[in-house]
């Protein structure tokens, strides 16, 4: 799943590569440019996480930390976007290490 997200950001990040000079102008393109990378950032992260050494006590410890409520096997992607991940990475570093 990781390898087919980072293809659909890849695809947009170049679709709007592909945008005339004057759309870019637009602040809307740099908060959508800006959106696409932190997205591309929290997904190198899952990827991390996805190793086998994260144990099941591992997530647990993980989900507490970021306040995430929901059970270990109903997590979604989009749980994990939404947890800001990039603003808690202290966090997920001391579980990872």
């Amino acid at each position: 799943m990781h390898k087919t997200v980072k293809e659909a950001l890849d695809i947009k990040q170049n679709e709007l590569r592909e945008f005339p000079n004057r759309m870019r102008s637009y602040q809307i393109y740099e908060v959508y440019t800006e959106f696409l990378k932190a997205y591309k950032k929290v997904n190198d992260i899952l990827s991390d996480l996805r190793n086998d050494a994260m144990k099941p006590k591992h997530w647990k410890e993980l989900l507490a930390k970021l306040k995430i409520t929901v059970k270990l096997n109903d997590i979604t992607l989009h749980d994990m976007w939404c947890a800001d991940l990039l603003g808690k990475q202290k966090a997920v570093n001391d579980v990872l290490t």
